[in-house]
């Protein structure tokens, strides 16, 4: 019976120490606090982290403006080298089964599929300022754009929150604007808001946000362990079984 007992601890420990840790993350992402740009726009992103991997998703919700398209979207993360090194390298769509060579990061999976990345890179108008990554569509036609998937692999570690939550902050040279740990250049605005009834606004704006934690963490059993902790049950079952018999 002890026996039993031990085998059934080691499986459960095992399932404990092989399952992945998983974090989701949020923001908000509003603006344009500048005189003479539309109010109103806000931009939602979750970010599901499981282990290295980080699967970004960013959505445009802003009924105010109809025909809103999101031009570029940046972000910045903790340093993970704590200014010893050049901690930004990346790789977009590396082949199957690569590993990014000497890449930090590589991202895959955008949907839509024609975006450029560049780190580190000045964001369009709004004075200076240099996130750690910008996204920037590449089409030609980027109409009613809004929306943006992808997934992004870090190659020296697993994420962790605090890589989110305690990244520095983007300052924008242009005091109105502000700052943000992430942000959205966004474009084809209404001219007419309430912020410019006489349709003098700009048709393009920024919204800015921090991250926050979305939940989490919470262990997540990888399906191979889940499949050998249901193996190891199954044959514990059997041995008691057997037992019985032989009593």
């Amino acid at each position: 019976m002890y026996k039993l007992l031990w085998s059934g601890l080691l499986l459960f420990l095992g399932l404990i120490a092989s399952s992945a840790q998983a974090v989701l993350i949020n923001a908000q992402l509003t603006g344009d606090g500048r005189a003479g740009n539309p109010d109103l726009l806000q931009v939602d992103v979750l970010i599901d982290v499981t282990g290295n991997v980080a699967e970004w998703d960013i959505t445009v919700d802003t009924t105010n403006h109809p025909d809103i398209k999101l031009d570029e979207f940046y972000f910045n993360l903790r340093d993970p080298f704590n200014g010893n090194s050049s901690p930004w390298t990346f790789e977009t769509n590396p082949p199957a089964g690569s590993n990014s060579g000497n890449a930090n990061f590589y991202f895959t999976d955008f949907d839509p599929a024609d975006w450029l990345i560049d780190s580190p890179a000045d964001p369009v108008g709004g004075g200076t300022f240099t996130p750690n990554f910008l996204f920037e569509y590449s089409g030609s036609n980027v109409n009613n754009l809004t929306s943006l998937s992808f997934t992004m692999v870090s190659n020296i570690g697993d994420f962790v929150a605090d890589d989110f939550l305690m990244a520095p902050s983007s300052v924008s040279t242009d005091n109105d604007l502000g700052s943000g740990q992430l942000g959205a250049h966004l474009q084809s605005l209404a001219v007419n808001d309430a912020t410019c009834p006489d349709g003098s606004c700009s048709d393009s704006g920024f919204a800015l946000g921090v991250y926050s934690d979305g939940g989490g963490p919470q262990q997540i059993p990888e399906p191979s362990v889940l499949a050998l902790f249901g193996t190891g049950l199954l044959g514990l079952g059997l041995i008691g079984r057997r037992r019985k018999r032989l009593a």
